[in-house]
């Protein structure tokens, strides 16, 4: 078990109640557990803030890196959701068995990620992340979704392993490569589009826009899980997030363009 996803499996127990122990009966009822990819947080929080409104619930949101989740909640067999940042943990793990329905709440798209001003003037090549004079950072692919589209996008570009080798770190997730280019004032990241816009972030850092060839936009699918305690208020979460109200917020931090009306479960 990877240390990451061994801290997670932890942190899951003790909000389901721990090594056994189940929660009391009021507390166990109308109950939902989310493990939500950290780029999607804002949005996923939001939504179940007025879900809980709406159905008189509990909704818990546990973060981190896509990979990390998917292996803390395959050891833990607790929770109800999942949200990671690629369509690609779908795919890759559907035949484990773990994830039923799902729908479609938006898309990320990775982009090059700067200091505010872009003080360095560093052009939107995808190669300018090879390039020694920049302080890099990247992230982990074994981790996060981000680190996996990184993967991808700089293999392609055939620059994936200069650029390991020449990054200041290999970041766990999405948040910690903000958060680098933040505290650690790092000149240039490959990271979600999205995360420049953030609050914490938009007065901070610049974004530079990839060619869709380069980096094409990745669904996002919310993935009802298979041993779902609660499935049918599980469901009920998943058509609030493709309402048109939960659809507005996702369009609000960036994940979609328009509202497009009610979506549906699919399988």
């Amino acid at each position: 078990m990877k240390p990451r996803a061994f801290l997670s499996f932890f942190l899951i127990m003790a909000l389901v109640g721990g090594c056994g122990n189940p929660l009391p009966e009021d507390e166990a009822l109308d109950r939902l557990l989310i493990y939500c990819g950290t780029t999607m947080r804002y949005p996923v929080q939001e939504i179940a803030a007025s879900f809980e409104k709406m159905h008189n619930c509990r909704v818990a949101i546990i973060q981190g890196g896509s990979e990390d989740l998917y292996q803390s909640l395959g050891l833990s067999r607790q929770g109800d959701l999942y949200l990671p940042g690629m369509p690609t943990y779908r795919w890759d793990h559907l035949a484990e068995g773990l994830l039923a329905d799902y729908v479609y709440v938006g898309d990320n798209q990775a982009a090059l990620i700067v200091q505010k001003g872009n003080p360095k003037n560093i052009n939107t090549d995808i190669m300018g992340l090879a390039d020694h004079r920049y302080a890099v950072i990247i992230g982990n692919s074994e981790s996060s979704s981000i680190g996996l589209c990184t993967q991808i996008i700089l293999e392609k570009a055939g620059i994936y392993e200069e650029v390991v080798r020449g990054s200041i770190a290999l970041a766990a997730a999405s948040r910690n490569i903000s958060r680098s280019i933040v505290e650690d004032g790092l000149d240039l990241a490959l990271n979600w589009r999205v995360t420049a816009g953030f609050a914490e972030n938009k007065d901070l850092m610049d974004v530079l826009l990839l060619p869709d060839a380069v980096a094409p936009k990745m669904e996002l699918f919310l993935n009802l899980l298979s041993f779902s305690k609660n499935p049918e208020l599980a469901k009920k979460f998943m058509l609030h997030a493709v309402s048109p109200a939960g659809q507005a917020i996702f369009m609000k931090y960036g994940f979609l363009e328009e509202v497009s009306g009610q979506g549906a479960l699919q399988r």
